[in-house]
């Protein structure tokens, strides 16, 4: 037997108990409201015995300090705000661009030699020069960066994350948790699934459902995300595991000359497969032959054909034939 028909054995187990269950829990949910009608009475019955307390006298009132007063009085009025500033013309934003280069974060003499404030020479290079590279330099690891992080960690633990990401250059305490846990973890393990690993995978996701944080605990040295990857795109029942038809090649190829590499929508183009699913059978169908990279350029939507025409383009031309009618029977 494989993997799967094991797996599919249990949950046909499963699900034949389920009636069993149902029975028994909505007998707990009988006995629940007879318990909660039984505390109500007797809170209602102890009520009518004890008698009424006694109202506490008011507190009186302690003089605030002028401190405070004052505080409170500067919190109704807004803070000024400041000046928008102007957008800067090409020359002025080259000039910023030299002098930042020449000066740094000189802010006094780099407005000095614009004739702007402070405040708008800032503003500038944070809205056109700053923003893109700190972002994409933040969201990439180097070697580097993984050596002090595992240098960090060997230092001060898995608790101290503050401490970790000082460390770090640019990363904060949090990108520093998520690459250790997420990625760089030694006892993390990228390999093929073992069948014991599949088994308690899947009797963790009929306990904590969509849980997956919980779940990778009970799947050790796998993360919740390969966890989750490897439920919803082979383990699941409602994944369609039969092979593909002809009309589901044409509707995923339709999907990524018109939407690109956006598996998740191609995935609701082709119907029922997952966006994993339909990736994998890119790759193998693109491997197949090079016509589908001829896709790419929308010939295959040209309406005429010449009469003379090479095997490779009468091949398109019946893809394209193929194509028009997945195209009517979507609209």
């Amino acid at each position: 037997m494989n993997e799967l028909e094991i797996l599919r054995n249990i949950f046909q187990s499963i699900r034949a108990s389920r009636a069993y269950q149902n029975y028994l829990r909505s007998y707990l949910i009988e006995l629940d409201k007879k318990l909660k009608t039984i505390s109500i009475i007797k809170r209602q019955k102890n009520k009518k015995n004890t008698p009424e307390k006694p109202k506490k006298p008011p507190k009186p009132k302690i003089p605030i300090h002028p401190c405070f007063k004052l505080q409170q009085f500067l919190k109704k009025f807004k803070t000024p705000s400041l000046p928008s500033a102007k957008e800067f013309s090409a020359s002025e934003l080259s000039t910023l661009k030299t002098s930042y280069d020449k000066l740094g974060p000189n802010w006094i003499e780099i407005s000095v030699l614009l004739n702007k404030t402070k405040i708008d020479c800032f503003r500038m290079h944070e809205k056109h020069y700053r923003k893109s590279p700190v972002f994409i330099r933040t969201l990439s690891w180097s070697k580097d960066e993984d050596f002090q992080l595992h240098h960090a960690v060997a230092k001060y633990g898995i608790n101290n994350w503050r401490e970790i990401s000082n460390c770090v250059d640019g990363k904060t305490n949090s990108q520093c948790y998520h690459r250790w846990m997420k990625t760089i973890h030694p006892n993390i393990h990228r390999g093929k699934w073992d069948k014991e690993e599949d088994i308690k995978l899947a009797l963790a996701v009929k306990v904590f459902g969509g849980n997956w944080n919980l779940i990778a605990e009970y799947v050790p040295h796998r993360t919740d995300i390969q966890c989750r990857e490897r439920y919803c795109n082979i383990l699941s029942p409602e994944v369609n595991s039969a092979s593909w038809s002809e009309s589901e090649d044409i509707r995923l190829i339709l999907g990524v000359c018109y939407l690109g590499k956006r598996w998740s929508k191609i995935a609701k183009l082709v119907k029922l497969r997952t966006d994993n699913q339909c990736w994998r059978r890119f790759k193998i169908l693109a491997k197949r032959s090079k016509l589908l990279f001829s896709l790419s350029a929308l010939t295959i939507l040209q309406p005429k054909i010449p009469k003379k025409i090479n095997p490779v383009l009468q091949k398109m031309h019946i893809l394209r034939s193929k194509l028009n009618k997945v195209i009517n029977s979507c609209v």
